[in-house]
């Protein structure tokens, strides 16, 4: 009698074993689902970081053009021609 009453409760163990282990898996999935969700969040927000500081050296670019009309307007020429350069530079060197 007493080994079908450890069997049996050997049985609820194992039982209650799988039970743990389904509830954590679901648990483990729903933490992976929120880890993927805040990744895409922070890639957004980088996304977001990258054109503002883009927006900002376009910005730091036109005024520093603009200080320099005020000033000298053949030295804000050279300023536009010397920038056009470098970005065709920077063509060149993609295209290679």
């Amino acid at each position: 009698m007493n080994s079908i009453k450890e069997v049996s409760d050997l049985r609820v163990g194992i039982y209650d074993l799988m039970n743990l282990f389904n509830k954590n898996e679901i648990k483990l999935q729903k933490q992976a689902n929120i880890i993927l969700n805040l990744e895409q969040q922070l890639k957004e927000k980088e996304d977001i970081i990258y054109k503002i500081k883009s927006e900002l050296e376009s910005v730091k670019v036109a005024k520093s053009l603009i200080s320099g009309i005020g000033d000298d307007a053949s030295e804000a020429k050279q300023k536009i021609t010397n920038l056009v350069r470098e970005i065709d530079k920077c063509i060149a060197m993609l295209n290679e």
